[in-house]
């Protein structure tokens, strides 16, 4: 989840920062980043880390898919042509906007539309970055 918040924000192509570290040019390439803030929150089975059930039907993905809105599938297999949990850490989803409180309240908007059965996420995602804000 950490690396999903981080790249979205990355201005620079990722590529040429690869083809940097492995020609040893990175000195060469500027590496810039978007003036915007970025939230992640995962969705998991319920249970986990402890037991939990895959194969759960996950609906609403394509609700979820916008420029400012994008889902890192984790625990996920398609099975019978459709989405379905296949661990406990199943997806995240991730909100891009100007201010951390909107990059927040738009994670937890693409959160809403993604269902599956006992779906689980913390509520608490970026609270702690807002109190540093005020």
């Amino acid at each position: 989840p950490e690396t999903q918040v981080i790249l979205p924000l990355l201005y620079t192509d990722l590529l040429e920062i690869f083809h940097g570290i492995c020609h040893y040019t990175l000195c060469n390439v500027s590496i810039r980043w978007k003036d915007s803030a970025a939230a992640c929150v995962v969705l998991a089975s319920d249970g986990y880390p402890g037991e939990y059930k895959t194969g759960r039907k996950i609906k609403g993905l394509k609700d979820v898919q916008s420029d400012n809105q994008y889902v890192v599938h984790s625990s996920t297999k398609m099975r019978f042509g459709r989405p379905r949990t296949n661990g406990g850490r199943v997806l995240s989803v991730v909100g891009v906007e100007s201010t951390l409180d909107g990059a927040i309240q738009t994670a937890y908007n693409g959160v809403d539309k993604i269902q599956f059965d006992n779906k689980y996420f913390r509520t608490d995602i970026g609270k702690k970055g807002l109190l540093h804000l005020a």
